[in-house]
């Protein structure tokens, strides 16, 4: 599909919005909207329909101003506003907006959900380690009682033994 421009010509007088407006209509190049009440015609065509017109204009020497509108490439808030914006640019922009809309959300769910993710592994990881700071300290009690047992077992062979070999 070929790509579409989208032009605003602006007569300085009724003659040359009169033989602009005929060359279109003999021509049937693009889609254009005829505004009478500001000698305005807006202009949805392809690159060489647009300068075909242009063209035209030159070798007649019509007194236009031309504005190019915005496409949906580059979204301009001067296009949003415009009274002469097509409704085909209008409908493109909107497409555009939602479908940027669309890829925010999904980025944003993404990114909450890398955040969730990451909270899950840090509280599991913190679980991990309580888990494995409990097993040594339980190791280190267990082991602690079995030193003082010793100990204990220890002092009791000495007092034996110095009950039977006193010094």
């Amino acid at each position: 599909m070929e790509k579409k421009e989208v032009r605003i010509y602006k007569a300085l007088n009724a003659e040359s919005f009169n033989s602009l407006g005929a060359y279109l209509l003999a021509t049937k190049s693009g889609v254009y909207t005829f505004h009478s009440a500001e000698l305005a015609i807006t202009l949805t065509a392809s690159m060489d329909d647009i300068n075909a017109t242009g063209c035209f204009i030159d070798d007649e020497g019509l007194d236009f101003h031309i504005e190019v509108v915005p496409t949906v490439n580059s979204v301009d808030m001067d296009a949003i506003y415009n009274p002469f914006t097509s409704a085909h640019t209008l409908r493109d922009i909107i497409d555009k907006l939602l479908r940027e809309q669309e890829l925010t959300a999904e980025k944003h769910n993404n990114v909450i959900a890398d955040y969730c993710n990451t909270c899950n592994d840090l509280r599991n990881a913190v679980e991990a380690e309580k888990q494995q700071t409990e097993n040594y300290k339980n190791y280190w009690l267990g082991e602690s009682r079995k030193n003082d047992r010793v100990k204990q077992q220890v002092e009791a062979i000495s007092v034996l033994i110095q009950s039977i070999f006193p010094s």
